[in-house]
């Protein structure tokens, strides 16, 4: 008995466990079955863990193990993971009963279970009701099942809902989740996005984060979110058909916007082509003045049409705050407007005509933006994005690191460079 009340004395120090495939941060660690009827028979009325708060139960592991779910619960979990593939469905029904009769204030809830059938469904509905005072974050990644909507919906205290595969989010009832402040969508499978957002109760919606979503459905959701432009910070969203930024009125309601991404879903066969000029750029900061983070298009994204200086002196202008940008950019153009006719660089690009700008950008991303052949290109480029963000300290691109940490070193040459040519 010395030796259980040491293992007593240590597992009162635990407070996060995870049951499941090892990593390189949670080394394996072997039970016998007997060990774990052990341990399960003295935990029954007594937590082994009677610290733990946060339990990520992976079913990847022995079947006993997961049968014997009530040992590894502690009344104090407030952070809770539950993976069980079709394997394992069987278990699922002891498994949630084990849950709802010793874990009562579960704040974040993240599910993988596979539902068989409906009396299954109902009983993970019963799960998630189990936490309807308690719980603010829900997390599914299995497809989601009709039955779950009413509890879903009547939570009372939840802010953040992150779903993995959606099919009829929107029928949810009226005057839903009073407390959302962060949606997250993956994998769409035609949701109507306009009735879920109509549906909400809280107007304080701060982050939606949405994929795989049509034009129309884009225009849609766009549209929808002008009702939360008070309170929106931060947007993210991807299509699976053509995306013309051009074409898409953006409401110049989006103020309090600070963190936009705008682009295609990735992983696709076929690449989705996004559209964009200088002008819809110029249009987006002048709609969301208050952006520190944009991204325009992503590398699954194929037809790009690039912006140029232009563009990016019109945000320097419109979006100060701007610290991040990640866009598609025509260094080509770029360089053959600084040229003068002779083919050498035209003296004007380095005159200090920006002396005033104040925007705070110090990262961009020019993503699989090349530079052209001519021998002062680098220059060029590097003197232009200096004026135009004089914070300018990081350059990322895809043409490879030898040409990345180069350019970045021209670019802190040249942000030294212009201001000394602009003092003399």
């Amino acid at each position: 008995m010395d030796e259980w009340e040491r293992f007593r004395g240590y597992a009162a120090r635990v407070v996060d466990l995870h049951i499941g495939v090892p990593n390189l941060f949670s080394p394996q660690v072997n039970i016998s079955p007997e060990t774990m009827s052990f341990l399960e028979m003295m935990s029954t009325s007594v937590p082994l863990f009677p610290k733990l708060t946060s339990l990520r139960l992976m079913a990847a592991t022995r079947w006993d193990v997961v049968r014997s779910t009530l040992a590894f619960l502690s009344p104090r979990i407030t952070d809770l993971a539950l993976t069980l593939p079709g394997e394992y469905s069987i278990l699922l029904q002891p498994i949630l009963s084990n849950i709802s009769g010793r874990c009562h204030g579960v704040q974040r809830l993240e599910l993988d279970v596979t539902v068989s059938d409906s009396r299954s469904a109902h009983e993970v509905r019963g799960l998630i009701s189990a936490f309807r005072r308690t719980l603010e974050t829900l997390v599914i990644k299995s497809p989601l099942q009709m039955e779950y909507l009413p509890a879903i919906a009547s939570l009372p205290q939840l802010r953040v809902l992150k779903l993995e595969h959606a099919y009829f989010v929107d029928e949810i009832p009226p005057n839903s989740l009073p407390s959302l402040e962060a949606v997250c969508f993956l994998q769409f499978h035609g949701i109507r996005l306009r009735q879920f957002f109509e549906r909400l109760r809280n107007p304080g919606l701060k982050k939606v984060d949405v994929s795989s979503i049509s034009v129309i459905e884009f225009e849609d959701l766009m549209e929808v979110l002008a009702r939360f432009s008070t309170s929106l910070s931060s947007l993210s969203t991807s299509a699976i058909t053509d995306l013309n930024l051009p074409s898409i009125v953006v409401p110049n309601l989006f103020t309090n916007l600070r963190h936009l991404n705008v682009g295609c879903s990735s992983g696709r066969r076929h690449r989705c082509p996004f559209r964009i000029t200088d002008q819809a750029v110029a249009n987006l900061g002048a709609a969301m003045p208050n952006l520190s983070d944009l991204t325009l298009g992503s590398a699954a994204c194929g037809g790009f049409h690039a912006v140029t200086f232009k563009s990016l002196s019109s945000l320097s202008t419109t979006c100060q705050g701007l610290e991040s940008l990640s866009v598609q950019v025509d260094l080509f153009i770029m360089v053959q407007l600084c040229l003068a006719l002779e083919g050498t660089i035209d003296t004007g690009i380095m005159s200090d005509d920006t002396q005033d700008n104040r925007c705070r950008l110090r990262k961009l991303v020019v993503g699989r933006s090349t530079l052209p052949d001519h021998a002062d290109s680098g220059l060029v480029i590097a003197v232009g994005l200096g004026k135009i963000f004089p914070f300018l300290s990081e350059i990322v691109g895809h043409t490879g690191w030898d040409e990345v940490e180069r350019y970045i070193t021209i670019s802190r040459r040249a942000l030294s460079a212009t201001r000394i040519l602009g003092r003399q």
